[in-house]
């Protein structure tokens, strides 16, 4: 008998608890990592693969995606949700976070469908609003902000839900009927009672809620989504990182790329990385050719 079911051969291996990567082979045996290291006696193992020039990772975790396939935008040319099972795992995730698609009224159904039908591991952050973002027009009526039905779903099935997403609620002013900080402060609420933390995707879209105001709002471990779209106020005229950027990450808020068709300029998130990480930018460059 041999000693490995299979060797993964010449690959780099990437180890995140150490924070590594090396050229190394790795063996496993009974589905489990059995030995690693430099030139692994390929003799021992029933199966050799060379994955020379390939990374060698843990399953990856796409944090935030969307995978509940009854999602209908009401243009026609919209993107649509995508099948967890068929694009996740030729992309090396084994680990699939749903952001918010679906509400209390509606996440049973996520549930039975998709989480419990589907071999990638599907968790889930609850929307705010009754029917999730399924429905557009019920993230942006307050009657349908609920935190304790929210969390009691949250607490039913827990061991899926991480989270409670606040999102596109775009109240243009302040009023009886459309109080700025209903959805978020809804999440918060919610995500006490249950013990999980808030995902936002919020636009500063009055004055009153400022995109400091809205970090501002979010406890230590909560999430600010789409963090580099064009609408959020991340450098100064010059350049450089509003100082509250770092202030808010260093008080334990986290910032989430969550890359979308209109949620992403590099513009943003290049400088963001170069100063986050002590880098010094340089000032863009253009030129001309007449």
């Amino acid at each position: 008998m041999s000693a490995y079911d299979l060797i993964l051969q010449g690959g780099t291996l990437y180890d995140p608890c150490a924070g590594t990567m090396e050229l190394c082979d790795l063996a496993i045996k009974d589905g489990k990592i059995a030995a690693h290291g430099k030139n692994l006696n390929a003799a021992d193992a029933e199966t050799v693969m060379d994955v020379t020039g390939l990374i060698v990772s843990p399953g990856l975790i796409d944090m935030h995606c969307h995978v509940y396939p009854v999602f209908p935008y009401q243009m026609p040319d919209s993107l649509r949700t995508i099948n967890a099972e068929e694009y996740m795992f030729r992309a090396g995730v084994t680990t699939a976070v749903d952001a918010g698609t679906t509400g209390w009224r509606n996440f049973g159904d996520f549930k039975e469908n998709v989480i419990d039908a589907t071999k990638v591991r599907v968790l889930a952050f609850i929307d705010m609003a009754a029917k999730g973002m399924h429905y557009p027009p019920s993230e942006q009526a307050v009657a349908d902000i609920n935190p304790e039905i929210t969390a009691a779903v949250a607490n039913t099935w827990s061991d899926v839900i991480v989270g409670v997403k606040s999102a596109h609620y775009w109240a243009k002013h302040e009023d009886a009927d459309h109080p700025i900080w209903a959805s978020i402060d809804g999440a918060i609420k919610a995500a006490s009672m249950s013990g999980k933390i808030v995902m936002v995707d919020s636009i500063p879209i009055v004055p009153e809620r400022s995109y400091p105001d809205i970090l501002a709002r979010l406890r230590p471990g909560d999430v600010h989504t789409h963090v580099f779209a064009q609408q959020f106020p991340l450098m100064d005229e010059n350049g450089r990182m509003q100082p509250y950027m770092l202030a808010e990450r260093e008080r334990g808020v986290h910032f989430d790329v969550g890359h979308g068709s209109g949620s992403f300029w590099f513009r943003q998130a290049v400088g963001c990385f170069n100063q986050a990480s002590g880098r010094i930018p340089s000032p863009p460059t253009c030129t001309i050719r007449t």
